[in-house]
C-alpha cells in the first residue's frame, strides 16, 4: 500500500467503525446514539491497539456542527419557557443569584445586597464559600502544578 493512502484509510476505518456504532446504538435505542456510540466503540478499539485516526480538523468540525446543532434550538420562545421555569428550578431571585456570582470583595457585595433588598445571606455565603475553597485548594493545586511542571522524578 503507497505510504499517502495508510493514514486515509485509517480515516476511513475510524469513520466507517463511528458510522456503525452510531446506527447500532440508535437501533438499540440507546441515549445519544449518533455521539455515545462512535465515542465508545473508538475508544475502546483505540484502549485495544486498533490504529485508527482522525481526519484533519475532525473535532474542530465536531464542535461547529454540535455548536450549530445545539444553537438552533435556542429561539425567543425557547427563552420565554425557561425564563417562566426559572423560578420553579431555583426559587432565589436572579439578582440575588448574580450578585452572588460576581467577582468583588465580601464586604462589598454583601452590602450591595443589603443595599439592593437582595439575599443577603445568600450573597455573603457564597463568597465565604469563594474564599475559604480557594484558601484551602490553592496550596494543593499550586503543589501539585509544580510537580507536574518539574516532570517525574530522575531514576
Amino acid at each position: 500500500m503507497p505510504s499517502w493512502l495508510r493514514p486515509l484509510s485509517l480515516i476511513a476505518a475510524a469513520l466507517g467503525v463511528a458510522g456503525l456504532a452510531g446506527w447500532l446504538a440508535a437501533r438499540l435505542h440507546l441515549p445519544l446514539p449518533w455521539m455515545l456510540g462512535p465515542l465508545f466503540s473508538v475508544a475502546l478499539l483505540r484502549v485495544a491497539g486498533v490504529p485508527l485516526q482522525a481526519p484533519g480538523g475532525g473535532r474542530q468540525a465536531g464542535q461547529w456542527a454540535i455548536g450549530t446543532a445545539l444553537g438552533l434550538y435556542f429561539t425567543p420562545a425557547v427563552l420565554a419557557e425557561l425564563g417562566r421555569h426559572t423560578g420553579a428550578i431555583v426559587p432565589i431571585p436572579f439578582a440575588s443569584l448574580l450578585l452572588a456570582a460576581s467577582p468583588g470583595s465580601m464586604a462589598e457585595m454583601s452590602i450591595t445586597a443589603r443595599e439592593m433588598h437582595l439575599s443577603v445571606p445568600l450573597v455573603t455565603a457564597t463568597h465565604v464559600l469563594r474564599v475559604v475553597l480557594l484558601t484551602a485548594c490553592a496550596p494543593l493545586l499550586f503543589r501539585t502544578w509544580q510537580a507536574w511542571r518539574r516532570g517525574p522524578p530522575a531514576a
